[in-house]
């Protein structure tokens, strides 16, 4: 039987914005409000989440900026000439005092 994925997604929101790390606590109040917006780990959990290969840092750029900088999540069983669909993330915005690629909302 499946599962309401909304009220899930709800809880992980709720759970990621009502806590903040420790080390935080040195910030200015405005860089802590978003460090608590966006670096809060993912809370909802899927089989198969602990075994994708992930491929860090990778530069596809010829730029030195930590913010032009990607991670790729790859499924354990993926062929090499398999397609299938695939999610991007993007940060668009200003420069962060965080690397955006490694928020907890991505």
């Amino acid at each position: 039987m499946k599962q309401p994925i909304l009220p899930t997604i709800f809880l992980a929101v709720l759970g990621a914005i009502a806590s903040t790390s420790a080390a935080q606590n040195n910030l200015p109040d405005d860089v802590r409000a978003m460090a608590k917006k966006v670096m809060m780990p993912v809370v909802l959990k899927v089989p198969g989440m602990d075994t994708v290969k992930v491929v860090e840092n990778l530069k596809y750029t010829k730029s030195d900026d930590a913010n032009v900088l990607m991670d790729i999540y790859i499924p354990p069983d993926l062929s090499e000439n398999e397609k299938r669909p695939a999610v991007i993330f993007l940060h668009g915005g200003a420069k962060t005092d965080y690397t955006p690629k490694d928020w907890g909302v991505y």
